[in-house]
Order: C-alpha cells, then structure tokens, then sequence
C-alpha cells in the first residue's frame, strides 16, 4: 500500500493524477486573511460545526449519534431520522477535519477520534456499515432508496480526508473494510448491484482511495460502479441508470444524484484517461448550463418532475427534485435545493481539473456566491433546502422542504441534509481556489489569502466581491512558470499592472498568462470592472419573459419586501431598461453588504379580488426609489416577499 505524501493535503487530490490538466494545491498552504470568505468560512467554523455536533447528539434532533449507539451496541431503541442519517457523522468529521487545519490547537480532533470510535463498534465484521439496515434488522441492498451505498461513500471521503490531513488511521482501518467489502459487491455480484447506489458518493469515495493508497482495486470499483449505469433493465432516470453513462446526452434526474455520479466519473476520468467518459460529460455540462441552468446556479426546476426520450411521453419517468425540461424554470416554485448546487460545485471543479477551461471556473463562482451561499442564514444556524428566484412570503403555499424561514437544524427541519454538505465545502473552500501546471501557477477566484508552498510565496489583497481591484503581492516566485489569472465573464474591460507599468486590456473571458516573472518582489494589479447589468434569459424561457435581473459582479441581487415601500408588491415594481445605480456600501445591513439602488416605478392599480384575468388596463406608474440587496443576503429580516426577476419599462 502507497500512502500519501507528507505534504499532499488537498481536498481532492489530483496532484498525481496522469489526465489531469492542472494539479491541486495543499489546503494548508493557504490562509484566509481578511474580507469576504474569511468571514463567511469563519462563521461556519466558529458557529456551525460546534452547533451540528450538538445537534448529532440529541436523541430527537439528531437521531445520526442515536442510531450509531445502537448499532455498536452501546444502547437499544429504535432508528429514528431517515434512511441516510450516517452521512451526518461522516461530512462532520469532513468539516470538522478541514477546519481544524486553521486552528490546530483546537479540541476537535479528539471529538472525532470518540465519533470513529463508535463507528468501528457498529461496523459488521465483513466490512458494511448502515445503522438504519442494521437498527431495523432489514435485509441488506433490499431497496435502492435505503442509501447504503450513499452512507458508506460518505465514510470513504471523511476517512481519506482524516488520515490526509491528521496521519492518523483509525477512520481510514474502517474505510479499507468498508471498500473491500464494496469491491467483492459490485466485483462478483454486479446484476444485484446494477442499481445501486441511487446516490453515488462512493464513487468519489473510491477514487480518493485509490489516490490515497495506491491500492488499483479502489479505481476499479469506482469504474463498476459507473459501468454499470444503464446496463441492466429496470433502470430509471431518477437514479440515472436509464441509460449508460457514456452513451448519455442529456442532464437527467435528481439534481443531487447525478451531479454526484458526474463529480465521480470526472474524478475516475483525471486516474484512466477515459476520453469516452469525458465526452458524455461534456454533453450533459453543455445541456445543463445552456438549456436548464438558473441564473443562480440552480439545477433542479422542479420538486417532482418528467423525464421522457425520443418524444414518448406516456413512457416518461417520475423524477424528484428534478432538473425539469429544457428551459423549464419557474420561480416562485423553483425547487433548486442546496446540495444540488454543492454538488455541481463540486463537478465543475473536478472538470476544471480536467481541462483547464475557464468555463468550468465561471460555475463554480456562480454557485459559491449565489447558488449554495445563500442556504445559510446570518446566525450561522438557520438554512434553507430550497433556493427559489421569487417568493411570496406568507402567501407561499407550503411544499415539503420548503419553508417561510431557514431551519435551525436541532428544531423542525433536521431532516435536511444540506446543512452539512455546505458546511464541508466552506470548509475547504480555499483549497480549491489555486492549481498548478507543469509552466504555470492558476489563481482561479479571488479572495483576500496568503499562499505560501515554499516555492510559491504571495498574497492576494482585494475586496472582492465587492470590489473588483485584486493586488497580488508576490514574495517568491518558482523560476521559469508563469502566472494565469482568470478574467471572469462578466468583467468586461479588465486590465492588469505589472509593477506600475500598464498593460493592454486583458481577454474578454478566461486566463491571461503573465510571463517571465522575477523569482521575488514583483506587484500585480488586475482590476475587474464591476459594472452593474441587466440581465435576460432567452425568450423559452416564459417564466422570464419581460423582465430582467440583476448583477454586480459576480454577485446577483434581489429585492425584499423589507426595502420596498409599504403597499407596494414586488410583482407591482417596474425597472427603466436604461436604469442607472448607485452603489453603496452599508456597513450595519445585512452584516455589511454592497446595496444597489436605483430610480423605478411602482404600478398598483385596483384589487383584482377573486378574479384570475381581466381586461387591461392603462398602467398608472409612480416613481419609487427602488433598493436591492445581494441574493446570498435574503430572507434574513423576517418573512417577506422577494424576487430575482423584475419587470422591465423600455420607455415610459
């Protein structure tokens, strides 16, 4: 067995990786120093993790602790929660792992030793562990919905994860049983297996295994399991086995399952090569972002949807939280729960690996400020499943996960699972904001961080995101590579300084490389133009047509009943096409936040009663002074009304 290097500690390891274009950075050769993310991430660290940990060990709340107890024997009851409770202890020992590499003097880790502890009294000798199987004394792989294979994939991540960044390997004994006993499943039984797991985190899992260990039969299991996608009968697009993966052309299913089984396959992708596999990722990338994406980031239209090929409709599948038909986005009803965007974060970062195409990095921005980040509230303990584009407050109908105010896991929504997996990502989020090649070093996002390898020493100074001037301050630099910065999409105009020196406008969009630097001392100044735009989807989709969103930056922003006049409603709010806005930064809203505020109308006429339509009528349009707030901001003043899209005026 070929264990980890000393100083390989990314989060996803691809630094040894034959087919990946870029190679990972050490999680712990960067540092937030300020600003936006240190905040954000410090928040989690400081709040959220010691409050899940918590939660786990409330019987009625956390039900995960519960179950673990009595599988290991240490208590009886019976299983509370939902079929994927494990995954709770795991993506907290992922979190807390992660965030214990900021503050090492921290007591964390022997939390996490008493947790794996327990873990190993209820794994079964042969190597399975899911409580809710075992407290429930059900048959094993009875049901594909029972998430076995979800919780163990879970296990192998957290495991890889503890033993990479602690050395110790207490969890990583657990998981060598746990992926032993999965290769021998899914080696000699491959027709039971076939539609198993319906959520595939084992296959990241897997290959983290193989790249931690070198052990070839973990690569291996990663590939049989997506082999067998769509190669027996009785597959369903909701589970994504419909159709083989390689054979696929368009994004179906569960918006959290198949980003997960497209993260793994582009992780086995980076280990095999496999162009095939790759290909058939690419088509679903482009169907997915040019056809069914949100403006947001959000990825699954519908809380239960259709899915049907060739035009058979009678032959169609039933598909939860689904990505929807194409240009299929509604707003108020916009289900785009918050895993799902982790888990497109997720797959966009691995096909950056990949490619080295800036395509891949625009995504993950769109998630990380607006997709996934809002889920959280201010308090660092309240979170939203869903993240639709409009809401109606009170007037919402209530839906299942949805709800008027974030949930306080521990209180009425502990069943949601989003909480951790935003936590994990935060977590260790800077470790994937930097990449190497064999010529050049990538700065992919922005954010105020020291890095320092040893051959690579600078740091990154800038506001961002709410200003766009970025100053990257190079202490040491390794001879011969170049720098490649990546221009966003939207920041038209951009330019960069070397040493006080002007150099022509950059790109468009993508990496401008900055060649020949010193090996030490030299100062860069990129400054990314934040001008604000108003926004359209193309005419398809209906749920948009003649109105506009709007954006700063990378950050999208949306008004709040909160900000509007009282009496006016947001479906009542009028924006001139030829808006200007004012910029503003307020300090005491919102926890500080830039606002966006510009001259528009309101147009309130008669109370349409009971009435579903009438005839129209002339429009009486009032001028309002019309405020907007960042999206991540929302809901954090009570429960109102909000919209993304707005109506817009082309002349009054």
């Amino acid at each position: 067995m070929s264990l980890r290097t000393k100083n390989d500690q990314s989060v996803v390891r691809s630094v040894n990786s034959p087919h990946s274009a870029l190679k990972s950075t050490n999680l712990t050769d960067i540092t937030w120093t300020e600003g936006f993310w240190k905040e954000k991430v410090g928040l989690v660290c400081r709040v959220t993790i010691p409050h899940l940990y918590d939660v786990m060990h409330v019987e009625e709340q956390g039900k995960s602790i519960h179950n673990m107890m009595i599988a290991a024997g240490r208590k009886s009851g019976d299983y509370k929660g939902n079929d994927w409770q494990d995954e709770w202890i795991y993506k907290w020992i992922e979190m807390a792992v992660l965030a214990w590499t900021s503050d090492p003097e921290s007591e964390v880790l022997r939390k996490v030793d008493e947790l794996i502890e327990l873990i190993g009294e209820a794994q079964e000798e042969d190597g399975y562990l899911s409580t809710n199987v075992q407290v429930k004394h059900k048959e094993r792989f009875a049901d594909p919905i029972h998430h076995e294979w979800y919780n163990m994939g879970h296990l192998l991540t957290a495991a890889v994860i503890h033993h990479r960044f602690t050395g110790k390997d207490n969890f990583l004994q657990i998981a060598l049983k746990v992926a032993d006993y999965a290769y021998k499943m899914f080696k000699n039984r491959p027709d039971e297996m076939a539609h198993f797991p319906i959520n595939p985190s084992i296959i990241m899992g897997a290959v983290e295994m193989y790249r931690e260990t070198g052990d070839s039969k973990y690569l291996e299991l990663a590939n049989l399991v997506i082999d067998n996608r769509g190669k027996y009968d009785g597959g369903s697009d909701n589970w994504q086995d419909r159709v083989p993966l390689r054979d696929e052309r368009e994004i179906v299913g569960h918006a959290v399952w198949n980003t997960y089984l497209y993260a793994g396959a582009t992780d086995a992708f980076l280990e095999t090569g496999d162009h095939e596999l790759l290909d058939a990722l690419e088509r679903i990338w482009k169907d997915l972002v040019e056809k069914k994406l949100y403006i947001h980031g959000g990825m699954s239209a519908l809380y239960r949807g259709f899915s049907f090929r060739d035009g058979n409709v009678w032959g169609a599948d039933e598909v939860w939280e689904s990505t929807g038909f194409d240009y299929q986005m509604p707003n108020a009803h916009g289900y785009n729960e918050t895993c799902g965007q982790v888990g497109n974060f997720m797959w966009n970062y691995r096909m950056l690996l990949a490619t080295g195409e800036a395509r891949f990095a625009e995504i993950m921005e769109l998630e990380m400020y607006n997709g996934f980040l809002g889920s959280m509230g201010q308090d660092g303990r309240g979170f939203f499943y869903v993240n639709p584009t409009r809401w109606h407050g009170h007037e919402q109908p209530p839906m299942k996960n949805s709800s008027l105010q974030r949930g306080i896991p521990g209180s009425e929504n502990i069943g949601i699972c989003c909480p951790t997996n935003f936590s994990r990502t935060l977590a260790g989020l800077h470790g994937l904001f930097y990449s190497k090649s064999q010529d050049a070093f990538w700065i992919h996002h922005y954010g105020a961080s020291r890095y320092d390898d040893g051959e690579y020493v600078f740091e990154q100074k800038t506001d961002f995101p709410w200003e766009g001037k970025v100053v990257v301050k190079i202490e040491k630099w390794k001879e011969g590579t170049s720098l490649k910065v990546r221009v966003p999409e939207w920041a038209e105009g951009a330019s960069v300084v070397i040493d006080g020196k002007v150099k022509s406008e950059l790109l468009l969009s993508g990496y401008h490389e900055i060649e020949q630097l010193p090996e030490k001392g030299l100062e860069i100044v990129i400054d990314l133009p934040m001008d604000v735009k108003l926004m359209q989807g193309i005419p398809r989709i209906e749920e948009t047509t003649n109105q506009v969103a709007i954006k700063r930056g990378p950050l999208l922003y949306t008004m709040e009943e909160a900000d509007l006049p009282s009496g006016v409603d947001i479906g009542a709010v009028y924006l001139p096409v030829n808006a200007e806005f004012e910029v503003l930064w307020e300090e005491n809203l919102l926890g500080g936040v830039n606002s966006l505020t510009a001259s528009a109308y309101s147009c309130e006429g008669d109370s349409w009663g009971n009435r579903l339509y009438r005839p129209l009528k002339p429009a009486e349009f009032k001028p309002l002074e019309l405020k907007l707030i960042p999206y991540f901001a929302w809901a954090n003043r009570g429960v109102g009304k909000m919209s993304v899209w707005m109506n817009v005026i082309h002349e009054l």
